[in-house]
This record gives C-alpha cells, structure tokens and sequence, in this order.
C-alpha cells in the first residue's frame, strides 16, 4: 500500500499545483467503486482501481491517515461471540481515594439458537459417525469467514460469507458428503481450500478459536445455527442481487446445516463426542505448532488428503457412533 502511494503522490502534488478539483467530488463514494472486478485481481491491481476512483482530497487524507499511524482507526474492533467477555474501553474507576484504569468488560451476544423440532430419526435411517467430522470442518469454516469478513457477515457481505464457507467446508455445497477418516484430514481439507500456503501461526490461531466454540456444544449449535440463518438470508433476496452464489447450491448448504442441527441437538448431552474432538483438534494444533522441531515433522498435508481420498471406509471404531432418537 505504501508503495501505491508513493507512486501516486505526484499525481497528488501536481493536482494541487493546478487548482484542479475533481469532478467526482458530488459523486459518492459507493457510486465510483460501483463496476470494479475484484475476480481475478491481484492486491496490488484491486488497490490500483480503488486508488484511481479516489478524489483529491481522500487520497490526501489517506495518505495522513498512513503517515500519522491513524489508519487502524477504520477498522472495527469486533470480539468474536465465542470469547466469553470482550474487553471494550479503558474506565476510570475510584478506589481507596484514588483512580485505577481497568477494562470496561461487556458479555457478548451468542447467535440464536434455531428450534430443530424434527429428530435424526425422521432425517435418515442412519447417521454416519463421519458426520462429526462434518460438523468439525463447518465449525473451522465458520470460523475463518467471521475472522475474514470482521464479524460482518450480513448485508453486501452475504455472498462473500456464503463463499468463505463453501471453499473451506466442500461438503456444505456438495449432493454426496465426503467421508472423511479423521478430524485431522477435515481439518486439513479446510486449510487446504483456504489457501494452500497459509502458514501455522494462522492456522494454530483458527483452531485455538475452533477449540473455544467446541469447549461448549451450545457454541457448537449456536454456530450451525447462524451459518443456517445467513443461509436463510440468501435464499430470501432475489437471485439478480447475488451474482456469485447459485441458489441451488445455498439450498444443498441448508439442508445440510439443517440435518446437522438435528444431530448437534441430540447430542448436547453427551460429553464424549465433544470431548473426542476436542482431543484430536487439540493434537493438531500442537503438531503446526511444533512443526519443523525434532520430535514433529512437517505435515505433509496434501500426501494426507491423497492418501485417505484412496481408501474411504468406515471411520475408526473409536469415533463416536451416533444412534438416531
């Protein structure tokens, strides 16, 4: 960004030697980005266009913004609902005829819960125990698209939401699921979606918030059930205001969330599945965390995903099997 700035501060400095005031300054400013392609756009392109589109005066004030340190004033601070408490401004608060500066602590508003009326039992005669590991990866791809979108995932955000969880979760879109043999492989299918080069330190923090949300399987269903109403917000506008998302495929994405619902809701009673998760999203974690060291080698993620597409069976008989009610 820096470097897109530099290279157009002369532009800046010759406008205002000029007295030139732009003709777009009665125009908004959503109206001058309107039209820009961000498909197939490098960063570098994408800034470019956004940085032609600018007026005099908000390409000076950006560049203030940089060269003052201010520009993280733009951006919202958000906490993500799965954090417990969320430390707001700094307060004053008397003590002992003096002041102390403490964290002014506010709870954070968990997603409503959707009302699965419907048992397992009525969905499917029987339910696969691969199915946690569905749940798992929507869980990771929930996640990563509240971190990515800043916890906006609503309004002009929807298909960007919409997108973020079908490139990190395949299964959410697909007719036939996937079987995956392990939490780690749907896991590492997730990454892989994602992007292929992020590194650990992103990874390691995506799993510390995945291990917060499964810490409590009411997160776990309160998750599903906000990516089922982000869902239901899609299929409720008209299809011409959403280019980029079939409705086809955000009505696989429901039904699926739906049915996973149902079987979160039968089991959030039963601590060993959530508890066998958490174990093996734990183990992960720590192998990117160590990874590169003596005892923990680097994952070889894509030989894994390989490896397992060759031989799909059964989930190991530890994995929790799931009766419908």
């Amino acid at each position: 960004m820096h470097q897109i700035v530099k290279r157009h501060q002369e532009q800046i400095e010759n406008d205002e030697r000029e007295g030139t005031d732009s003709e777009d300054e009665d125009v908004s400013l959503s109206e001058r980005l309107n039209g820009i392609d961000l498909n197939g756009k490098e960063d570098s392109e994408f800034a470019d266009a956004v940085w032609e589109r600018l007026t005099e005066s908000e390409r000076r004030n950006f560049v203030q913004l940089l060269e003052t340190q201010q520009i993280d004033s733009l951006i919202h601070t958000w906490n993500p609902w799965w954090n417990p408490l969320a430390e707001s401004k700094i307060v004053e608060v008397e003590c002992d005829n003096s002041s102390i500066q403490v964290p002014n602590v506010v709870s954070v508003d968990i997603p409503k819960m959707v009302d699965i009326d419907v048992p397992v039992s009525k969905l499917t005669k029987r339910v696969h125990p691969s199915v946690l590991l569905q749940i798992v990866q929507i869980s990771l791809a929930y996640v990563y698209m509240m971190r990515h979108l800043n916890g906006n995932p609503r309004a002009d955000n929807l298909a960007a939401a919409f997108e973020d969880l079908s490139i990190a979760s395949p299964i959410l879109t697909s007719k036939v699921a996937d079987i995956y043999e392990s939490a780690h492989e749907a896991l590492i299918v997730a990454f892989l979606g994602i992007d292929e080069d992020m590194c650990n330190e992103t990874k390691c923090a995506l799993m510390d918030d995945l291990l917060k949300i499964y810490s409590n399987p009411n997160y776990v269903a309160a998750a599903l059930s906000d990516i089922y109403s982000i869902i239901n917000d899609i299929l409720a506008l008209d299809p011409s205001t959403l280019i980029h998302v079939k409705k086809s495929k955000a009505r696989y994405a429901e039904r699926r969330i739906y049915f996973l619902l149902s079987v979160v809701k039968q089991l959030l009673k039963d601590k060993e599945p959530w508890d066998f998760m958490t174990a093996d999203i734990t183990l992960l974690r720590r192998r990117y965390e160590n990874e590169g060291e003596l005892l923990a080698g680097p994952i070889n993620e894509k030989e894994l995903v390989s490896s397992s597409e060759k031989h799909k069976s059964e989930p190991k008989s530890h994995i929790h099997t799931i009766q419908p009610s």
